[in-house]
C-alpha cells in the first residue's frame, strides 16, 4: 500500500511544480488542451454562488467547500469532484495562502461522452439510492496519472493535438 501512495505523492509533487510554474499569480489558466484549465487562488474568500457546467476537478493543494442545494461537499489535496450536470452552488476555499496556494486543474466533461459512459454502467438495484449530481472522492490513481499526462503536455505544444483527445478520453 506504501507505494500506491508514495506514487500518489510523487504525481500529485509533480503537478504542483508545473501548476506553480505556469500560475505565478491567483486566476484561473485556460490551456490549450480543450476544457482543461489549471485555477490558482492565494486566499480564502467568503462563500460565493457559480455554476458548475459537468467538471471533474482535482485539488492538487489547498481545500475547498462547496454547498449544492442542502449538501455540504468539503475536499482538499487528494480528492476530486465530480458535477455530472449543470448546477447552481456555493463554494469558497478553506485554505490558501501565498505560501501555499490552492491549487486545482479541472476539465470539462462532455456531456455525450458521459452519457455514453454512463450506459455502460450497470444499473442499481431499485431504491438503491438517489442520484445527486455531485460527488467527492479521494482521486483515483489511474485519475491523477491521466491529469499530469495532461500537464505534461503542455510542455509539449506540439503532441497536444494528437496525445490530448486519448487521454480526455480516458
Amino acid at each position: 500500500m506504501s507505494s500506491h501512495n508514495d506514487d500518489m505523492e510523487r504525481s500529485n509533487a509533480v503537478l504542483k511544480e508545473i501548476l506553480l510554474r505556469r500560475m505565478p499569480t491567483p486566476g484561473d489558466y485556460p490551456t490549450p488542451v480543450p476544457g482543461f484549465v489549471l485555477h490558482r487562488r492565494d486566499e480564502i474568500n467568503k462563500p460565493e454562488p457559480c455554476f458548475y457546467n459537468p467538471i471533474l476537478a482535482v485539488t492538487v493543494q489547498g481545500a475547498k467547500r462547496t454547498i449544492v442545494g442542502n449538501e455540504e461537499y468539503r475536499y482538499g489535496a487528494g480528492n476530486c469532484l465530480l458535477a455530472g450536470v449543470d448546477m447552481p452552488n456555493m463554494s469558497y476555499i478553506t485554505d490558501a495562502s501565498s505560501e501555499k496556494p490552492y491549487l486545482v486543474i479541472s476539465l470539462d466533461l462532455d456531456s455525450h461522452l458521459t452519457t455514453q459512459r454512463a450506459a455502460q454502467v450497470p444499473a442499481s438495484k431499485p431504491g438503491g439510492g438517489s442520484f445527486k449530481g455531485t460527488a467527492v472522492s479521494p482521486t483515483d490513481p489511474e485519475i491523477l496519472r491521466a491529469f499530469l499526462r495532461l500537464a505534461e503536455l503542455l510542455d509539449k505544444p506540439e503532441q497536444i493535438r494528437l496525445l490530448a483527445p486519448i487521454t480526455v478520453r480516458e
